[in-house]
């Protein structure tokens, strides 16, 4: 160690426990800052870190460690941080709340093309070239490897070892010592950013519109497909649509040269989440109690400061006005927003009005970017170019540097938590980095948290509500049908009751549209044999297989196993299997069947699987191609067609029987959400909900639409079991391969829990210690699943107690092949 080298602190990305020490070295320059990326060696391999701490003081005395030898940093990737002491606050608070390791955590907050990795290969040598030609001086195993080589080029080990059969170490060595081929460095990810330049094409919108399927008649079947295509998904890469349509080259001159067709660069502010060019939209007039919202707002946004506010609005009471126009205050303040929303590709139409409005100054953030095109986004953020981000729960990572205003929309929804890795939840996270900038989050929703409700009764928060629908529109009128009344049933097995199916048959005589909600998608739950009983389960999770009529085969919807039905029970080898419960695909099949004249579409996660499928099924539902539209909980979320005047739930009670102490809130969100998709515009709304449970307060509170009343009664049962929000949760998930040895294991670390003596930074609150016991879905993926629950009302004693707890449950993992997995602040239970 030179005097002038010293010690630095290196985080890499990768789930280790405490960042690494280096040296830096002279050569380098002048001290590293906090945020920059630097690569260093680890193990046989060289990776990207970040400066987390430019001169560690915990090893600087190197008197403690004369036997310690600290590896150099190789090379400084960037002269400019990628973040700064404020971020790197940001990443450690989440590493230390949710018991993740910091690498782990900047892994997932920044772009994996910044994590730069090297990997051992292999890469042959002018005499193997040689020896190729030569092919007597070499083994048959030998050959395939220089084959490969002289194929591929520089290629990792591991690659190798999938590729060649009878793959073994000591054939690469054989080829090292004779010269043949060396070993070498491969490096992955880019070390510098690209720009996201490409030249888009697009349907040329002065013809969009009821004609375009006439005009597109007079092209070509080639051309005419094209088109379509473009209509479907918007503005799409010219190399993209080359690349996928062989041909497509002249068919695209051609149809540019006869108007159909424009093209370009477009702003990215003007790309949506598919690829929709933003239209310029009218700023409608405020009702009185939106102006009343966006003042309180705006005057708690004039004195600096961070501030929390809780936005209840029903649906259809123009919550995303009041977002836009406290957004555009804070952009002449000259500081940025932030706008997360539950999925990208469920919310088209409020995507659409934020680009509406913003459309230069806006990022849309999704999953669908190429890299090239994230990582432009992040430099533009980082240098200020745009001011506006909105995306999903990631979005939260955006790195803004003078942050004004976080809107997290429908705030209650679960997908804000992550479900691997690191398991944050963006909301939570939108408000713990509001209040390290300084900045206002307002939380949204038509039927908030009840955490977050809570958190409004009690202070910390400001609540605003929004009581009345947008030009005063009646909200919707609910009718609870009983399923277990046979005056209401309509025929054995049917999944429509004789009330929904009068309410279709009127709405389609007055020529409205329908929305038909099932949140269990296939053709049937399960197929069974009606002479011995038997149920045909997953080899690996603990479920039925659920029967899908199209492919006519039997899936899970947690691993993917796929199987044909069988002609003949594998139990009794009779033929008597038949189809159990419904599905969506049931429910279209059914309903087409009654009304062979309607036009129905579906949309679930089978029928969107293809790119833009979801896109499409909109599209056409919007116009009118589509007069009932069958769905899961993806037609729940932020759609705004006001010809929808019946919104028909085949059975309330999928979710409200689930074993999570969140069912009912979950049931009640959701089927108030859908619900409000019905009588959005001039014409009066009407649901249908089928249910076995109509005494259930779930049921009676949506039936009043009463809001209040289910969360006082939700909230009494909450607090006499002492279930969030009157505590912290932490859920330990214990899985393994072998059943007996996981059940052995999680009863280890329950009785680790039990018996923790009492410590300083715990004993404030006990901790109550919940289980093990068998996880609902006992068995996911090949592994037995159990699982244990912590309870307390001190949210930092908690934490402390599991991170200990987790020690000391270490050595039980180490010698078992059992996994354990921590969630804090659980969203669900299964």
């Amino acid at each position: 160690m030179t005097l002038s080298a010293h010690p630095v602190e290196i985080c890499v990305p990768l789930p280790l426990e405490h960042p690494l020490t280096y040296l830096w070295p002279e050569r380098l320059g002048g001290p590293p800052h906090v945020g920059q990326r630097v690569l260093v060696p680890l193990g046989r391999r060289n990776v990207a870190g970040y400066v987390v701490a430019p001169r560690a003081k915990a090893k600087a005395d190197a008197g403690s460690h004369s036997e310690l030898v600290l590896k150099e940093v190789l090379e400084r990737l960037d002269e400019e941080p990628l973040f700064g002491p404020r971020e790197l606050a940001f990443y450690q608070w989440i590493s230390r709340y949710y018991l993740s390791p910091l690498g782990e955590v900047l892994r997932t907050a920044l772009p994996s093309s910044f994590h730069v990795r090297s990997y051992e290969a292999l890469r042959i040598l002018p005499l193997g070239l040689w020896a190729l030609k030569k092919e007597s001086f070499l083994t048959r195993q030998e050959h395939r490897i220089l084959q490969t080589l002289r194929r591929s080029g520089k290629t990792p080990l591991k690659t190798l070892r999938k590729t060649t059969p009878d793959f073994s170490m000591r054939w690469v060595r054989s080829l090292e010592s004779k010269g043949f081929a060396e070993f070498c460095q491969v490096f992955r990810g880019r070390q510098k950013p690209l720009e996201a330049q490409d030249s888009f094409v697009w349907f040329s919108p002065e013809l969009d519109g009821p004609s375009a399927e006439d005009l597109l008649g007079l092209l070509d079947p080639e051309e005419a497909r094209l088109c379509r295509r473009l209509l479907a998904h918007g503005p799409c890469p010219r190399s993209e649509v080359e690349k996928d349509n062989p041909g497509a080259a002249k068919h695209l001159s051609s149809l540019l040269e006869q108007g159909f067709l424009r093209a370009g660069s477009l702003p990215f502010g003007a790309i949506g989440p598919h690829g929709f060019v933003a239209s310029e939209e009218f700023k409608p007039k405020l009702t009185r109690e939106q102006e009343r919202a966006v003042r309180q707002i705006l005057q708690r946004q004039a004195r600096p400061g961070f501030e929390a506010f809780l936005l209840h609005g029903v649906t259809g009471s123009g919550k995303t006005e009041v977002y836009l126009r406290v957004i555009e205050r804070t952009l002449q303040a000259g500081r940025d927003a932030l706008v997360l929303v539950p999925e990208i590709g469920l919310t088209p139409q409020t995507v659409a009005r934020f680009a509406s409005r913003f459309r230069t100054q806006l990022a849309v953030l999704h999953s669908g970017l190429a890299e090239s095109e994230r990582l432009d986004f992040w430099w533009k953020i980082r240098k200020g170019q745009i001011k506006i981000a909105i995306g999903a729960r990631s979005a939260v990572f955006a790195p803004f540097q003078n942050l004004g205003v976080v809107v997290v929309d429908e705030e209650h929804d679960p997908s804000y938590k992550q479900q691997d890795r690191v398991r944050y939840n963006g909301r939570d996270l939108a408000l713990v980095r509001g209040k390290l900038e300084h900045a206002l989050v307002i939380l949204g929703s038509a039927t908030p948290s009840l955490e977050s409700y809570y958190n409004a009764l009690c202070g910390k928060s400001i609540l605003i509500e929004l009581r009345e629908r947008v030009e005063k529109r009646p909200s919707p009128e609910i009718q609870l049908v009983d399923l277990k009344d046979r005056a209401v049933r309509r025929s054995p097995g049917s999944s429509l009751s004789l009330p929904l199916e009068r309410a279709l048959a009127r709405t389609l005589a007055e020529g409205k549209k329908s929305l038909l909600f099932l949140n269990r998608r296939g053709y049937a739950q399960t197929v069974v044999c009606r002479d011995c009983g038997h149920l045909f389960r997953c080899p690996r999770c603990s479920v039925t297989l659920t029967y899908h009529l199209d492919r006519r085969a039997l899936s899970c919807h947690y691993c993917e196993f796929d199987k044909q039905v069988p002609d003949r029970c594998p139990q009794c080898a009779t033929g008597r299997i038949r189809p159990l419960g419904h599905g969506t695909e049931k429910v279209e099949e059914e309903i087409q069947h009654l009304f062979p004249d309607a036009r129905i579409g579906r949309m679930d996660r089978d029928s969107t699987r293809r790119k833009g499928s979801h896109e499409e099924i909109l599209r056409r539902f919007r116009s009118e191609e589509l007069d009932i539209l069958v769905g899961t909980q993806m037609i729940a979320k932020g759609h705004d067609v006001p010809e929808v005047t019946l919104v028909g739930v085949i059975l309330a009670d999928v979710s409200l029987d689930l074993p999570d102490f969140r069912a009912s809130e979950r049931t009640f969100q959701l089927l108030l959400q859908v619900a409000g998709r019905a009588g959005r515009g001039p014409w009066p709304g009407h649901v249908v909900v089928q249910t076995r449970h109509p005494d259930h307060f779930c049921l009676k509170a949506l039936l009043a639409q009463d809001h209040r009343m289910f969360f006082e009664q939700e909230l009494a049962f909450r607090k006499a079991l002492s279930y969030p929000p009157f505590c912290r949760m932490v859920n330990i998930r214990v899985s393994g391969p072998d059943q007996e040895t996981t059940r052995e294991a999680a009863a280890q670390v329950g009785s680790l829990a039990r018996s923790m003596p009492p410590n300083q930074a715990w004993a404030s609150q006990p901790v109550e210690v919940l289980g093990p016991s068998q996880a609902p879905l006992s068995r996911l993926r090949g592994r037995f699943r159990y699982h244990l629950f912590l309870k307390s009302s001190d949210a930092r004693g908690l934490i402390e107690f599991t991170r200990e707890l987790v020690c000391r449950a270490r050595p039980v993992f180490s010698a078992r092949n059992v996994g354990l997995e921590v969630d804090v602040d659980p969203v669900q239970v299964l």
